[in-house]
Parts: structure tokens; sequence; C-alpha cells
């Protein structure tokens, strides 16, 4: 493979990788610490683990640029 590709792939396993522990943190955000009403975002484990989700990639964009 080419230099390029390699560090393409690199870049993309990073993201994935910060998105993937992104999303587990916040699982574990909304198991032991999320409240059970009134909060827009910790109320929903789906929305929770999005927005953890997300950022995980935006952490990600500090190591891959």
């Amino acid at each position: 493979m080419s230099k390029k590709k390699l560090s393409l792939m690199r870049k993309v396993m990073i993201s994935v990788i910060f998105v993937i522990v992104g999303l587990i943190a916040g699982y574990f955000y909304y198991k032991y610490f999320g409240c059970k009403t009134g909060c827009a975002i910790t109320s929903n484990p789906v929305l929770t683990m999005l927005y953890t989700g997300f950022m995980g990639y935006l952490i990600s964009t500090f190591f891959t640029s």
C-alpha cells in the first residue's frame, strides 16, 4: 500500500477507536451518573452515548491532524 493510504487508514482507525471509547464512556456515564428525568442529554442513554461518541471524535482530531 502507498504511504497516503496507510496514513489515511491510521487516521480513520484512531477516529474510530476514540468514537468507540466515547460511546462506552457515555453508556457508563448514563448508568452511574445520568439523571432519570429532567436532563435533556443524560436522561436518555442513546443521546448520552451519541454526545460522548461525538466528543470522542472531536478529541481524535487533535491526534490525527
